[in-house]
């Protein structure tokens, strides 16, 4: 069946929706398979396993329900939310303000590391300089007792006051103790240079201190002033509600091809497949269960690099967790998709059942027995709990509270790409 292209102002205007989510955060996850139960602590940059002990209870999701959102083509969702052309505009621009977002905190962090990298060396610096200080004094008055004890013993008057710091002339009582006298006097003048040594050092490392906290103010200033504008943009989400898991796909096989040829991500895909090929996948899985498919290679996006990083066609995380050395493996590339998709699905639809779908379960997820897959689909412990794609992470799919935010800021910037494109 020829898939139907969706207009690029509703792609732009869902741009804009889904752009108001945010993003934060790292992008590690974890997938729970029907029947294991997710971890709660927070997850590494790489996929990890999941916790195999089942439990009857069930994470609380990281969002509030939100309101559905009706993509029938058919209708306008831009009319619907009272979307200008403004507002289109800044759909479409709004994919490089999540990622200007993204730069900004990422060189504020660096800055603000090596800031505290040149305090602790300020500190340090100091403490040199304040521990010569005291073999500096020390030395003196080694000179000035040694000094004092030879003008005792001549007789010759009372200590004198003496200042050893320059070229001092010690008078007659040199000649008792030039040996001590010179040795330290060459001490005291080893160790004041090493002073003004880091003295300088001191300097250079506080105008650079100050020139960092500089930096990073004004990076604050400028994250605080993006995500300003990020802020602006929910009260279109809140207009509009959340992205229902199940639906459509929005945009063809071509299209999503097209948007990550534009990345410049070279993907480490199966042998003898494209990214248009395995992008026909997600659309044709997500049009057979009733799964948005688009969305879920934006998901793929998120779990694996870009491609870039998986193994055994397993696109999506599944069974990676904490305590496990491996996720799920799947035969096929379309048996990846199919049990994610299938696993999505689960998620979402609360009153479906096995029997309901067309096509055969996973067997790598599910299991090789037809009954006893059936029954892990219909009885799994998050099944229906999840109804929108806004409502991912936090124990949902993956531990990360952010994960909702990053899937939906890679499908922000296809529909939006996609929608520049015309």
């Amino acid at each position: 069946m020829r898939p139907v292209r969706t207009p690029a102002r509703i792609l732009a205007a869902m741009a804009v929706g889904l752009l108001a989510v945010g993003w934060s955060g790292s992008a590690g996850a974890q997938t729970v398979p029907p029947g294991d139960v997710p971890t709660t602590t927070a997850p590494p940059t790489v996929p990890v396993p999941p916790s195999t002990s089942p439990t009857t209870g069930v994470p609380a999701p990281t969002t509030t329900t939100p309101r559905p959102v009706t993509t029938d083509p058919g209708s306008d969702p831009a009319s619907r939310a009272g979307i200008d052309d403004d507002q289109l505009r800044a759909g479409v621009e709004l994919g490089r303000l999540t990622d200007r977002i993204r730069s900004v905190s990422e060189a504020y962090e660096a800055a603000v590391a090596e800031r505290d990298e040149v305090q602790r060396d300020v500190d340090r610096l100091g403490a040199e300089i304040a521990d010569l200080e005291a073999q500096v004094e020390v030395v003196r008055r080694r000179i000035q007792e040694e000094l004092g004890a030879v003008y005792q013993q001549r007789r010759r008057g009372p200590l004198a006051e003496l200042d050893v710091v320059g070229n001092q002339d010690f008078g007659s009582g040199r000649t008792y103790v030039d040996a001590t006298v010179a040795v330290d006097q060459r001490l005291v003048t080893r160790l004041t240079g090493m002073q003004g040594e880091l003295s300088e050092r001191r300097a250079r490392r506080s105008e650079l201190r100050s020139a960092l906290a500089e930096a990073t103010n004004a990076l604050a200033i400028e994250r605080q002033r993006l995500d300003s504008l990020r802020g602006e943009e929910q009260t279109l989400l809140d207009r509009w509600g959340g992205l229902t898991m199940l639906g459509p796909s929005l945009l063809t096989p071509q299209q999503i091809a097209d948007w990550f040829e534009a990345t410049g991500v070279r993907p480490d895909l199966p042998a003898g497949v494209s990214i248009l090929e395995l992008a026909g996948l997600f659309v044709d899985e997500g049009r057979i269960h009733g799964v948005r498919g688009d969305v879920a290679f934006a998901q793929s996006i998120i779990e694996t690099g870009s491609f870039t990083e998986y193994s055994y066609n397993n696109f999506s995380g599944i069974g990676w967790c904490d305590s496990c050395t491996t996720g799920h493996r799947f035969d096929t590339p379309r048996d990846g998709v199919r049990a994610q998709v299938q696993l999505l699905r689960d998620y979402a639809d609360g009153s479906g059942h096995a029997a309901d779908i067309p096509v055969p379960l996973s067997p790598a997820l599910f299991g090789s027995d037809p009954v006893l897959a059936a029954q892990h689909y219909d009885t799994f412990f998050l099944k229906g709990k999840v109804v929108f794609w806004n409502q991912m992470g936090g124990g949902n799919w993956a531990t990360d509270p952010y994960y909702a935010g990053k899937v939906l800021g890679v499908y922000s910037r296809m529909l939006a790409s996609t929608a520049r494109r015309g």
